[in-house]
């Protein structure tokens, strides 16, 4: 049984009556200009409708609805909603105590609906209330705009949320995820960081060269720039630049002048 008819009870119970239609109405796509006395007042509607507190609508409630980043429908919540779009909402929200990382159908938190929909000031909102990227997050980021990261950013939002996510992360993380201006950052505050290595004695160059997303021939480059060591060996003896593929020739031959060099 789905989330809505939990809260609601079946089809035909009068549900078309509830004003849940209307906060879903305001909410569900160009909310963001979302008048928030007008949806402050359709959920106080709603809480006195259904006798749940502010915080259980804010957790609970969902909507099954088209999805927006597919094919199909998924149960939404209220948070999933307005991560699309807007921070006032999602401020508001977590104020009354919604979950972070409420997952819905597809197994979406709010930070990857965010990611998705490139808005960098609500992933960071969420990320301030304890929610925390993983290997999804920083694939999603900026799927919305169709596009498909291998040879640099598209849309400079892309990026720009994906350095939000990289906000607490080192330099191996931020070169295998191809964000230049993350990386950059790290080795203007650092420069010895070209030549750190992980627990697995790979250094970031290891880690770009494995990369597809993003400007990863950038972060590459600026690597080699810097003065990566391209025959540092991780500790199972590998080099960086058997990790490259056919198609990054040019980077391969720059990998393998700076070994020359560094012999």
């Amino acid at each position: 049984m789905g989330l809505w008819k939990k809260l609601f009870g079946p089809t035909g119970s009068g549900l078309h009556e509830h004003p849940w239609e209307t906060v879903i109405d305001m909410l569900n796509g160009g909310c963001e200009n979302v008048d928030m006395q007008k949806l402050k007042a359709a959920f106080e509607r709603l809480r006195c409708y259904t006798g749940r507190t502010s915080k259980e609508l804010a957790t609970s409630v969902a909507a099954h609805r088209s999805c927006p980043y597919g094919n199909g429908t998924a149960e939404l919540t209220i948070l999933h909603l307005a991560s699309q779009c807007n921070r006032e909402v999602v401020q508001w929200l977590l104020e009354m105590g919604a979950r972070v990382n409420e997952k819905d159908e597809k197994g979406w938190t709010p930070l990857e609906t965010a990611a998705y929909w490139c808005q960098k000031d609500i992933v960071a909102l969420l990320m301030a209330h304890g929610s925390k990227p993983v290997a999804q997050t920083f694939f999603l980021a900026g799927r919305s705009n169709g596009h498909q990261a291998t040879d640099g950013w598209r849309y400079p939002r892309e990026e720009d949320v994906v350095e939000v996510l990289l906000q607490n992360s080192g330099i191996h993380e931020a070169a295998y995820w191809g964000c230049y201006k993350r990386v950059k950052a790290l080795l203007q505050d650092n420069p010895g960081l070209v030549s750190s290595k992980d627990a697995e004695g790979e250094t970031p160059l290891h880690h770009a060269v494995r990369g597809t997303e993003g400007d990863y021939k950038g972060v590459i480059e600026l690597l080699i720039v810097s003065g990566a060591d391209a025959s540092a060996k991780s500790n199972k003896g590998l080099l960086p630049i058997p990790h490259l593929s056919n198609a990054k020739d040019a980077l391969r031959r720059s990998l393998e002048l700076r070994q020359q060099q560094n012999r």
